[in-house]
């Protein structure tokens, strides 16, 4: 076995098995590591991207939305009355946009609804660097 032969150590109740595949029922064989059997899951979070068993983005999408609107919501809270736009706009690419363009190359957003999504955060972080008002 590899893991021991490099003298690698994993720690089996923290490893799970996602399975990727188009097929209604994917096979259920049993993996096990060091004796101990495997939990299997349907998503996985890894280097902060969420995978699927069918590869579908909306979890994902969900959870990038969810954080950059917790970060603009901040923004608007405690910089209410920074009167530079050049300031608010570099505060939005470094904490706003930058949520929501990690690993984008790999989730790349497929259907016009995870778009619209995306670019309702972006729509209103537009209003608050511009100072709009909702509808203007």
């Amino acid at each position: 076995m590899f893991s021991v032969k490099n003298s690698l150590q994993f720690n089996s109740s923290k490893c799970e098995i996602l399975t990727v595949t188009r097929k209604k029922n994917p096979s259920t064989f049993p993996y096990n590591l060091a004796g101990n059997d495997l939990v299997r899951c349907d998503e996985v979070r890894d280097l902060g991207i969420t995978i699927t068993y069918n590869l579908k983005w909306d979890s994902h999408v969900t959870q990038i939305r969810s954080t950059a609107n917790k970060c603009l919501g901040l923004l608007k809270r405690t910089c209410y009355d920074l009167p530079d736009t050049r300031a608010r706009r570099a505060l939005y690419l470094s904490l706003v946009k930058s949520q929501l363009s990690y690993g984008s190359q790999v989730w790349s957003p497929e259907s016009a609804t995870l778009k619209k999504r995306i670019e309702g955060v972006q729509r209103r972080a537009s209003l608050w660097i511009l100072r709009l008002k909702r509808g203007a």
